[in-house]
């Protein structure tokens, strides 16, 4: 399968399956079974997946991604908040 149509080009998944319907494939994937009827971040998990508020990529850290999210949005929490989560990198259920 050439990149353009691997749902996974960094590892190797032959069969391609996406359970979520996402469009990244089960192998490479950190929440294979997310709802597909529910917001998916560019993590692949669903927004709300984290247990961190802070994590608004929902990729299993507060870091500068979340960062510049919450620059644009600051109506979710305040910045002392968003502050006491940066760093934090074990955020995934």
């Amino acid at each position: 399968i050439g990149d353009m149509c691997d749902n996974c080009i960094d590892t190797v998944n032959p069969d391609q399956a996406d359970d979520d319907a996402d469009k990244r494939g089960n192998a490479c994937d950190p929440c294979p079974s997310s709802d597909a009827g529910k917001p998916i971040a560019e993590s692949g998990c669903n927004f709300g997946a984290s247990s961190c508020d802070a994590d608004l990529d929902v990729d299993g850290d507060v870091d500068g991604r979340d960062a510049a999210y919450f620059a644009n949005d600051t109506s979710k929490f305040s910045l002392s908040e968003f502050a006491n989560q940066f760093g934090k990198n074990d955020c995934l259920e």
